[in-house]
């Protein structure tokens, strides 16, 4: 039995209203919108799904993974469990024998979730909850999903230089920001962040109409920039795909043939 999805609700306190401070100019460039906030006001897994809308407490979410972990077939719970062992979580890796181990340490009340990427796939699995993850480290920013296939609700988190500490992001809409998304009508901001194809055409239709004179070398350094890091051979290949269909526009070809 997973948590319900009734289970989820909008919160709005004035406190967490009053805390939300847009994201940094480096993110704003890089998503190109201004519509992102951060609230910077817990760090932990459990604090940033309380303060996104979903109803949960410390118990509420120990149980709903034991529940998930009970009734996993055993061989997706050895996979589970080698996933942590390799990761050489200290949490899980003395209970990788049997579920009771597993389950008698996550109901144990001084039990903390840690905030790792294999405890998210987790979460999103037993509440029914995808995340979509922002990670921002001293060399890059990126942002990422974690999906379970089923869920109708997405939670959007900051995590900043691979601490596995996690912030809320939220999306103002009209006069509210919503850090919990129904999948089904997020914001056309978020949509294209989840497909590199329209994340990519996205900045190349930015960055050109931004110039009078286009050069192919341009596009690229400009990207790259942006993204701080070498594209790989299959991300160059995508940027030429997209310059190709941007050649059919008239206004576009005047620009490079300058």
């Amino acid at each position: 039995m997973t948590t319900r999805l009734s289970d989820i609700v909008d919160l709005h306190s004035n406190s967490i209203e009053n805390s939300w401070v847009p994201l940094s100019n480096k993110w704003k460039s890089f998503l190109l919108s201004d519509n992102f906030y951060v609230l910077e006001s817990c760090e932990s897994i459990e604090c940033a799904l309380y303060n996104s809308g979903y109803k949960t407490d410390h118990n509420k979410l120990r149980m709903a993974v034991a529940r998930f972990i009970r009734k996993l077939p055993y061989n997706e719970f050895w996979k589970l469990i080698q996933s942590y062992r390799t990761q050489n979580n200290d949490t899980f890796s003395k209970y990788y024998k049997t579920k009771q181990d597993f389950i008698k340490l996550i109901k144990s009340t001084d039990f903390v979730f840690p905030g790792d990427k294999i405890t998210l796939h987790l979460l999103s699995s037993a509440l029914q909850l995808d995340f979509i993850l922002f990670t921002e480290t001293q060399k890059e920013l990126s942002v990422s999903r974690i999906s379970n296939g089923n869920s109708t609700k997405v939670v959007l988190l900051l995590i900043k230089n691979d601490t596995n500490d996690y912030f809320n992001v939220g999306y103002q809409l009209k006069n509210n920001i919503k850090c919990l998304l129904p999948i089904n009508k997020l914001p056309s901001d978020v949509v294209v962040l989840l497909d590199n194809y329209e994340f990519l055409l996205k900045h190349i239709k930015h960055y050109t109409t931004s110039i009078t004179q286009v050069k192919l070398n341009d596009i690229f350094n400009y990207l790259q920039t942006i993204f701080n890091r070498t594209f790989s051979q299959d991300e160059k290949q995508q940027v030429i795909k997209i310059i190709q269909l941007l050649l059919q526009n008239q206004d576009f070809l005047n620009k490079i043939s300058k």
